[in-house]
């Protein structure tokens, strides 16, 4: 089967294909993880604001309007991280969701199934420095560790539940059996490379080199991925669309434009 997931670019239709082997007994599954250092060296939490990863998310496993929470903090206390939700671990686990996409454009319509993972850098509210994780042998903020984490095909955290809102990580009533499944890295895989558009300055162009890192890094690899200009609806300027729109030209990548906020 070949899927073609649609997005919309300034009014044109964009087509990804990935090569997803059906069989009559369950539908295709596709992991899809979204990445995005949120935080960059040097920047503290007191004017600090996400890039939209979790926000994103949110709005593909819960698409109602009146669904939408916006407080995804990354800053945590230390039982929160240990909670079953976070599990010491510097990724969330979204869930599964299915959606309905015809082969090729047109007929017949396949049900296919997607697990969505976010990599992030969780830190801690008394110091603000990152959780350090045993498994991690680089600063999970530099972009070698985050990297390695983030594209760890044997990922495995058993006992890891579904996170939904920080209202609920400490709480197992509504995540209750939702659990990571162990065998999440046998299923084709495709990534969501996330960058703000709101902003604009300095901060931008050192995200702007950062998600143009990320993208040569995950084609060298041959990985499947797109980049995402997150907050669009947020976007004052048009200087930062047109400076990722040159780099997309420039490193052929596909760029969509998104705003989880507006729906």
């Amino acid at each position: 089967l070949i899927l073609f997931l649609c997005e919309r670019r300034r009014g044109h239709a964009v087509f990804l294909t990935f090569e997803l082997h059906a069989n009559n007994m369950a539908s295709p599954t596709l992991v899809v993880n979204v990445l995005g250092l949120s935080r960059l060296d040097g920047e503290n939490f007191s004017n600090h604001q996400g890039i939209g990863k979790s926000c994103l998310c949110y709005r593909f496993m819960y698409p109602g309007y009146d669904d939408y929470q916006q407080d995804h903090r990354s800053l945590l206390a230390l039982h929160e991280f240990e909670s079953d939700v976070i599990h010491n671990d510097h990724f969330l686990y979204w869930g599964s969701t299915t959606r309905t996409y015809m082969c090729n454009g047109k007929g017949p319509s396949e049900m296919v199934r997607f697990e969505v993972l976010e990599h992030t850098v969780f830190y801690q509210d008394v110091t603000e420095l990152p959780f350090r994780i045993n498994c991690s042998t680089n600063s999970v903020t530099s972009f070698d560790g985050y990297m390695k984490m983030s594209l760890d095909s044997t990922l495995n955290s058993p006992g890891k539940l579904l996170y939904r809102n920080r209202d609920l990580i400490c709480s197992h009533q509504e995540c209750g059996s939702l659990a990571f499944s162990p065998g999440i890295g046998k299923h084709k895989r495709g990534f969501v490379v996330v960058i703000d558009v709101s902003d604009s300055g300095p901060t931008f162009e050192r995200r702007l080199r950062l998600t143009e890192k990320m993208a040569k890094h995950l084609a060298s690899r041959k990985e499947k991925f797109v980049v995402a200009a997150t907050k669009r609806d947020e976007m004052y300027f048009a200087t930062s669309l047109e400076k990722l729109s040159e780099l997309a030209r420039a490193c052929k990548f596909t760029l969509i434009e998104v705003s989880a906020k507006s729906n």
